[in-house]
């Protein structure tokens, strides 16, 4: 076969070429037009990409049922200001967050007076309108009880819970310092609900796994194959010629 004659291209030819690709470029026949300008490199150059952004999705989605499940299960934690008995205290959790509460105030009247706070804000209108700063209250001991879950996963009481409200300037941004003593004792319902929610959670995140596991493989399989494609017509005749292993 001369370096300017026509390659043929034969069955057993087609199935060393295909022998290299994913299955959505494999062919049932081949010419060398098809390997001018890199075109079957590229292909599966930037197949290899796109699976590279597919496994970067899937672990971001791993991460999400994740943190699905540490909130929903932080959610059930019990949390008590009295003394909590035949507990096991674990440690010490806290949470600083700055938020926005909407309205302006004169003075430090949020700082270490939760209840004074509450009774005072209680005239602003938008905590009238639509309890906005209740909500991000909500939301910053949520976050608490999700960090104490996530370092102490038989964590399933919380107790000494404590929040400080200090305002920063007189502009509504709020620090909110929220802390409390993770503790493992008696909570029937985070027990029932925590079996509930890792087994349905716990099937979603090994099935998406799996994914990574068979990318992984087609990944490594690719990027071995990728060197051997042939990119110009000398390539090719060479590749044709060689056992490929």
């Amino acid at each position: 076969m001369g370096i300017f004659s026509k390659i043929e291209i034969n069955g057993e030819d087609v199935k060393k070429i295909n022998s290299l690709l994913p299955e959505h470029i494999k062919r049932t026949n081949w010419s060398e037009n098809n390997f001018k300008n890199d075109n079957i490199y590229v292909s599966v150059d930037k197949y290899i990409k796109s699976l590279k952004t597919s496994k970067d999705i899937i672990k971001e989605e791993i991460k999400d049922f994740e943190r699905g499940r540490n909130q929903k299960l932080a959610s059930k934690i019990n949390i008590f200001n009295t003394e909590v008995y035949n507990a096991k205290p674990l440690g010490m959790v806290d949470y600083g967050v700055v938020v926005r509460f909407n309205a302006s105030s004169t003075g430090n009247r949020f700082e270490n007076d939760l209840i004074g706070y509450a009774i005072e804000g209680a005239i602003d209108e938008v905590w009238a309108n639509n309890n906005a700063q209740y909500d991000l209250v909500s939301n910053a001991k949520l976050k608490l009880l999700q960090k104490a879950i996530s370092i102490y996963p038989n964590c399933n009481l919380l107790f000494k819970f404590e929040i400080d409200f200090r305002e920063l300037g007189s502009s509504g941004n709020v620090f909110l310092y929220l802390r409390g003593t993770a503790c493992k004792g008696i909570n029937d319902l985070l027990d029932k609900y925590k079996k509930e929610i890792s087994e349905e959670i716990s099937e979603k995140i090994l099935e998406l796994e799996n994914s990574l596991i068979k990318i992984d493989k087609e990944l490594e399989e690719l990027s071995i194959n990728l060197k051997k494609i042939p990119k110009s017509k000398s390539e090719l005749i060479d590749f044709l010629k060689t056992n490929i292993k």
